[in-house]
């Protein structure tokens, strides 16, 4: 029986016979090297696909490489797509677990054309299915990485970084350019600016790395704060600063500062002219008031010389544990009265009689605890002041033993009443 020879091509078609001589017997086998049915799990050591290419699913022909479908393991762990690639010892400049570039094609001038945005990667949102629960999503995960001299979780060369939601920092931040902040950052650790983190400093900002531009003015902190187009009820403040201790027994703080300024620090073979601690530009564009420097309570001590180019008003009890120096006029809180009785306030420091007298009048001075330790000058000014038109003072307490005590009985009469916080005295009084 006549027939043609049957030959196989090396790992493509494999023919084998029946029996033991291929001439002789009428049936073949012809196979190949493995299973390709649909349901097959082929191995290949390598494969080149000129088209598109669909992994559970036909790819469009926008598409060069499609994975779709339900992963149909029952691990607790499932993968899209999973690179855990173990590279030769020939690698020694780098080696890549996934490798991606968007390439665009080169035409003529006549085709030109524009992509507006091109992706490395892009990652899009989870689609849950129905009745499925996501605890917790990442769009992107990157484990510890500890294996190399230096590690990177993320390295990017140049480029923008944008994060379009809250960034958490677990451990330190380091800026090594300029930063800018259209938004809010928030940190919850210790923040350092120049140097490393020192101990117990929430914001911590060194001179390690010298400020290098060549402006005359130069800032280690820098507010220029812009309020919102509304109304500001409360205020608005350049700098807030406060200090809170903890709801604890054992929290015993020596001394809380709300604002420490220390002496600076001069570098060898340098000169600083004027050391200011602290210096506060004209404050005058408030449409009511002014102040450069405002307290409410609390002590104010200044540890040397002070110097007041304007006026000093004082509008409690002063006391002096040292000498005050006054290059200019002293003006003191003056309160007066014209041919009347007068209450005179606790606050006032010279009380003046303008008008014509024509009667005795009384001036009731405030209590000695009110007026404090201090002086009160008591003068006619009018001139009229005669025996029979009597400036006295009372007190609720008593002046010189006394409810009340003649002080000005003659004219421009000037009268000195000293109070020790308890009683008062008439020191001296003059009749001219």
């Amino acid at each position: 029986m006549p027939f043609n020879l049957l030959t196989g091509s090396t790992n493509r078609i494999t023919i084998s016979p029946d029996g033991t001589n291929v001439l002789n017997d009428h049936e073949v086998t012809i196979s190949t090297p493995q299973d390709i049915h649909t349901g097959a799990t082929p191995t290949f050591a390598g494969a080149t696909f000129n088209g598109m290419v669909g992994i559970g699913a036909t790819p469009g022909n926008d598409t060069a490489l499609l994975i779709s479908g339900a992963v149909t393991s029952i691990s607790t762990q499932q993968y899209g797509i999973r690179s855990d690639a173990t590279v030769s010892s020939a690698t020694t400049t780098a080696a890549f677990g996934g490798f991606f570039r968007v390439n665009t094609a080169t035409v003529t001038a006549p085709n030109a054309y524009t992509v507006s945005s091109v992706y490395g990667v892009a990652i899009y949102n989870v689609i849950p299915g129905s009745y499925s629960t996501i605890t917790t999503q990442y769009g992107l995960y990157i484990e510890a990485m500890t294996s190399g001299s230096t590690n990177y979780a993320i390295y990017t060369n140049s480029g923008a970084v944008r994060f379009g939601g809250a960034v958490t920092c677990a451990s330190t931040l380091s800026v090594t350019g300029a930063s800018t902040l259209s938004s809010t950052l928030r940190i919850d650790g210790v923040a350092s600016i120049g140097a490393a983190t020192n101990s117990g400093i929430m914001l911590y900002l060194a001179g390690d790395t010298n400020i290098t531009t060549g402006s005359t003015s130069q800032f280690g902190l820098f507010v220029n704060l812009l309020g919102p187009a509304a109304t500001v009820s409360d205020g608005l403040f350049g700098i807030r600063t406060g200090v809170n201790t903890p709801a604890s027994a054992s929290a015993i703080v020596s001394n809380a500062y709300g604002l420490y300024v220390e002496a600076a620090n001069k570098g060898a073979g340098s000169t600083i002219t004027n050391n200011y601690g602290i210096i506060v530009k004209d404050q005058t564009v408030g449409g009511t008031l002014n102040y450069a420097i405002y307290t409410q309570t609390g002590l104010v001590s200044f540890g040397d010389a002070v110097t007041c180019t304007s006026t000093l008003t004082v509008t409690g009890a002063t006391t002096l544990s040292s000498t005050l120096t006054i290059g200019g006029a002293l003006r003191p809180s003056r309160q007066t009265f014209s041919d009347a009785n007068v209450t005179c306030n606790s606050t006032t420091t010279m009380l003046a009689q303008t008008g014509t007298l024509t009667a005795n009048r009384t001036v009731t001075l405030p209590s000695a605890s009110a007026f404090g330790a201090g002086v009160l000058i008591i003068v006619d000014e009018s001139g009229t002041s005669a025996s029979n038109k009597k400036i006295i003072v009372s007190t609720s307490a008593n002046v010189n033993g006394t409810s009340s005590k003649d002080a000005i009985v003659a004219g421009y009469g000037m009268a000195i009443l000293y109070c020790n916080g308890t009683n008062w005295t008439i020191t001296r009084f003059t009749a001219i």
